[in-house]
Formats: structure tokens, sequence, C-alpha cells
């Protein structure tokens, strides 16, 4: 495997991570039918910031390898990408 698709995976990976820790927190909330689809849940976006220095101050194995102010942006890009509306497919699939 080329050095950037290794580099294109471990950035995926990560925003994995930063997604499954709003998750947790419960400030996104992913489909349980299209699970790459995510959106925000309205809750107060600091709880996954709260979580996620959690996990760094106690070395969860979730975010090991990464330091607190990556984990911090990553969690605020998560939540920036993530839509409001709940999950499009299965709109889009009701409306049918």
């Amino acid at each position: 495997m080329g050095s950037a698709k290794r580099m294109m995976m471990k950035q995926y990976d990560a925003h994995e991570i930063w997604i499954e820790i709003c998750v947790r927190a419960r400030v996104v909330k992913r489909c349980h039918t299209h699970e790459e689809t995510y959106w925000a849940t309205g809750a107060d976006e600091r709880e996954a910031y709260i979580l996620g220095s959690i996990l760094v101050r106690d070395g969860d194995a979730l975010v090991a390898g990464f330091d607190r102010q990556t984990v911090l942006d990553g969690i605020k890009s998560a939540i920036a990408d993530a839509g409001s509306d709940g999950c499009a497919h299965c709109a889009k699939h009701a409306d049918d």
C-alpha cells in the first residue's frame, strides 16, 4: 500500500473516531440503516469535547496516539460535517 493511501486510511479512521465520540456524547446520531450517515441532535456540543478530553486524560484505547488538541479539533470537524435533518437516505425512501 502506498504512503498516500495509508495516510488517507488513517484520516478516515480518525474521522470515524471523532464521530464515535460525538455519538457516545449524544451530540450526533448515526442512522441505524445507513451507518455512514449521521446528524446533529441539537444537544450541547460541549458534552463531546468533555468526553474527548476525558478519554485522552484516561488513556482510552479509542484515542490512543492522539493528543488532546487533535481530538478536540477532530470532534469540531465531525460536528461541522453532521447534517441537521436526520438521514436523507431514509427520508428519500419514506417519500417514495
